[in-house]
């Protein structure tokens, strides 16, 4: 797969965009492998990455975290044990939680 600059032939954005558009989709577990991928430098998500960015552009101090402590799961650790502690820990999606409405900060 031919690249130029970071950038691959037919996507818009750079390899490290990508990879960082991937750690914040919470069903991707590859992000590096995903920014790599074919569907990727072809341009096929161009434009889901293009409105996440321009989520991430807003001033400093106006974007909201994502509230976790109230997940069911993982109580906002990150980290559960979805078969019991004897089958081991796993990275929490925070998949039971409820969908949050976020309010704009006040100028």
């Amino acid at each position: 797969m031919k690249q130029a600059g970071g950038v691959c032939v037919l996507s818009g954005f750079t390899y490290e965009q990508r990879v960082a558009y991937a750690r914040n989709q919470p069903l991707l577990d590859n992000p590096e492998g995903f920014a790599m991928s074919k569907r990727a430098c072809e341009g096929d998500f161009d434009e889901a990455i293009s409105v996440w960015l321009e989520g991430q552009e807003q001033p400093a101090g106006r974007r909201q975290e994502r509230d976790v402590s109230g997940c069911p799961d993982c109580y906002g650790t990150g980290m559960y044990y979805p078969e019991g502690p004897s089958k081991g820990v796993a990275k929490c999606r925070h998949q039971r939680l409820p969908a949050q409405v976020q309010e704009p900060v006040p100028p």
